[in-house]
């Protein structure tokens, strides 16, 4: 092989090493995904009980949104991981009142969520479906559990209706 033909493969091999970096190293997002190990971290770190989370792995910066108490009150967070740091940024804190059949926090934006607690046992025993409405509607079954987040992509919610097997409507509320 002669000076002329080496010096062409070398640059082709450089060049195909460089595409392959800047694929690789340039390209990659900065972000990581969320686990469920890492909010059990995080709540330990940070000193929160975490009522409920919503992990989204699949938007562009992948992150959880985390329903939490502490200290007497109730709030919720975003968590992302960044170049491997968790960055935990609380949107919402508000004095948390056990006294109240439901206890709603939310936020609209890019995601609009509501993050909620029912207090009240009958509601909670006797309810099949939480129901929310507005330009879209959201439901999850009740299955005894107490805290729930409803996270979706640009939508407003203007209801929430809690509903018994029957179908009867045990709750309403506008929000």
């Amino acid at each position: 092989m002669d000076y002329k033909k080496m010096k062409i493969t070398a640059l082709i091999i450089i060049f195909l090493i460089g595409v392959v970096w800047y694929t690789n190293v340039l390209n990659k997002s900065p972000y990581t995904t969320i686990t469920p190990a890492l909010i059990k971290e995080l709540s330990v770190e940070e000193e929160l009980m975490i009522l409920e989370y919503k992990i989204q792995n699949k938007s562009d910066v992948p992150f959880a949104l985390i329903y939490f108490s502490k200290d007497g009150k109730i709030g919720a967070g975003y968590l992302t991981v960044k170049n491997n740091n968790p960055e935990f940024i609380q949107d919402i804190i508000v004095p948390q009142n056990i006294d109240r059949n439901i206890e709603l926090i939310g936020s609209t934006g890019k995601y609009t969520y509501i993050a909620m607690s029912i207090n009240n046992k009958d509601l909670r025993n006797k309810g099949n479906r939480i129901i929310l409405t507005g330009t879209t509607s959201q439901s999850e079954e009740i299955n005894g559990n107490r805290h729930f987040i409803f996270l979706k992509d640009s939508s407003v919610f203007k209801k929430i209706e809690i509903v018994s097997y029957e179908g009867e409507v045990l709750f309403e509320q506008e929000i």
